[in-house]
């Protein structure tokens, strides 16, 4: 039997707590999503009648006058309806029964794409979060701007672009571009653009806003740094990389310190240091030994964090209710000061008032049980348990809505971390079975790639001043390592401290071998001394390798 929630009681979305949706999604749709925000300085889209088949999109790129002989037999027609699903638009199935196909979204190829949003759920308001971590940690007096600039070089060559309703771009003629790119802006030509919307969305502020803030300085480090050094496809698919390790240190110290605040209802002010959570990756790839399985455990373990958060998320959602009711005092930092704000919203939570606030909550769940589908047995048998565990009316609500609601809950957010981990992508940091077999942890070639790159210009001598846009330079792999471990919560060369023991620290040991062998073989690392502290990491074509030394570096 469905059971059917009263509105105000349903779903477990919890804005004040993370201002996503959390479920699946695609890092590429997020950062199509991303390039229109950058493109619009901040606005919403709305998407314009157009197909949404791709039979139908390719007849007008058949007859592009840049394309010769395409349209001259069915075979040319077919070819560019292939490229198109393999390497442009990425297509579903409509509606719930699966029938008929329909574009979802437009691969991030070129900042052009920001003119050709599709009509599109998967999107889960990523874009929105990226959107804001990037412009809180732009200083220039105008942020909006630079990001566009700062997009612009890195991502959009070779196109002319309109600013106004429809924020429109075309294809520079006479553009030198990969193949790649100037197909994509070809068949451009022929989509209609977004609009814009006439009211944006409202930001919400970040729980944890030093995590965010680092996430926004990493990403605007990496364009300013590499946006004219590296290839297009390069810097999107690191780009993409930066913001899945990112997105999923966030999301794991999110979820780890909601399972710390649920007990004593308390949540850490913006000057306490909230730790990423460590997890253990591996890199010898062996399936059956000690260091898969302890980046197994890892991903379990994030996994077991999910009821607590979900519980909290419930807490807040219904504690945010009744202060925007009942303490204005306490909503007022609603909006300037978030993490102060749930440390207040969680203490409140503690008050007779909110107590007595709570038990009409419960009445109110009575009053729809048997009419709307809530069997009144399932309210009796809670009201029963709190009962004799003593536990608040608050306490009684939320383990009801989370009993109610749970199963599909944590589904949904179970897909949310496969899809900030980017499973099987290769800028992604887990691998693993689609379906319900074995995932663990570990960085595949673009994300590790992708963070050699930063760490080459995060970390930064003893004394030395941080630059406009720093050039890369060689660092220690100990420094990496303490960089990966810093920033992200990864341990590679020893084991959680949690899990700690000698035969944990023997299978890390292995592991740092086969992290070095992969550095190796991408051409970042020659060990050539046996010292551990005088082995150096480079960039191939941008910073001369170093045989021997004994600097040091910090994290930026």
């Amino acid at each position: 039997m469905a059971i059917r929630l009263p509105k105000r009681f349903r779903g477990y979305g919890c804005p004040v707590l993370f201002d996503v949706e959390l479920n699946d999604f695609d890092l590429e749709a997020a950062l199509q999503g991303l390039f229109f925000r950058v493109r619009s300085r901040g606005r919403t889209w709305v998407v314009p009648k157009r197909p949404e088949e791709v039979s139908e999109l390719v007849k007008p790129l058949v007859h592009d006058p840049h394309l010769e002989g395409w349209h001259r037999d069915e075979n040319g027609r077919r070819l560019l309806e292939q490229w198109l699903r393999v390497a442009v638009l990425k297509v579903g199935r409509r509606g719930r029964a699966h029938r008929g196909e329909k574009v979802q979204f437009v691969q991030p190829i070129h900042y052009l794409a920001s003119k050709a949003p599709f009509r599109y759920s998967g999107y889960r308001r990523v874009h929105h979060f990226l959107y804001e971590t990037l412009r809180d940690a732009v200083t220039d007096p105008s942020p909006e701007s630079f990001l566009h600039r700062l997009f612009l070089r890195a991502f959009g060559p070779g196109a002319s672009y309109e600013d106004g309703r429809t924020y429109d771009g075309h294809y520079a003629d006479g553009s030198e571009l990969d193949i790649e790119q100037a197909l994509f802006l070809f068949f451009l030509e022929h989509v209609q653009p977004a609009g814009v919307s006439r009211s944006g969305h409202r930001a919400e502020p970040p729980a944890l806003p030093r995590h965010a803030a680092q996430m926004g300085r990493d990403l605007v480090l990496f364009l300013e740094s590499f946006a004219d050094r590296l290839p297009a496809r390069a810097l999107t698919q690191m780009f993409l990389a930066l913001i899945s390790l990112h997105l999923t240190a966030y999301t794991r110290t999110l979820w780890a310190q909601s399972e710390k605040a649920l007990p004593d209802r308390v949540w850490p002010l913006a000057d306490e240091p909230v730790p990423v959570p460590e997890c253990y990756l591996d890199f010898t790839g062996d399936g059956s030994g000690l260091s898969t399985q302890l980046a197994t455990d890892s991903y379990h373990e994030d996994l077991d964090r999910i009821p607590a958060f979900l519980k909290l998320a419930l807490l807040v959602r219904l504690a945010d209710e009744y202060a925007q009711d009942f303490e204005s005092a306490v909503y007022a930092d609603r909006d300037t000061d978030r993490p102060s704000y749930l440390f207040k919203l969680l203490k409140s939570t503690r008050t007779s008032q909110f107590n007595m606030w709570a038990s009409f909550a419960w009445r109110d769940l009575e009053q729809h049980a048997d009419s709307d589908d809530l069997p009144r047995e399932l309210l009796e048998e809670t009201k029963q348990k709190w009962s004799r565990t003593g536990g608040d009316h608050i306490e009684k609500l939320v383990g009801f809505l989370y009993e109610v609601q749970h199963q599909h809950a944590a589904q949904n957010a179970t897909r949310w971390l496969r899809s900030a981990t980017a499973l099987n992508r290769d800028y992604g940091c887990l691998v693993g079975s689609k379906g319900p077999g074995r995932r663990w942890y570990t960085l595949n070639r673009t994300a590790l790639a992708a963070a050699v790159y930063l760490a080459s210009v995060a970390l930064k001598p003893p004394g030395s001043e941080r630059q406009r846009a720093p050039q890369p330079r060689p660092f220690r792999l100990m420094d990496l390592l303490t960089f990966l471990r810093q920033r992200f919560g990864i341990c590679i060369d020893r084991p959680p401290r949690h899990r700690d023991s000698a035969e944990t620290r023997r299978a890390a040991r292995e592991n740092l071998g086969a992290f070095k062998r992969t550095l190796r073989q991408m051409g970042f690392f020659d060990d050539m001394s046996d010292d551990f502290t005088a082995q150096w990491v480079s960039l191939p074509g941008l910073t001369e390798p170093i045989r021997m030394g004994s600097g040091s570096g910090n994290t930026g």
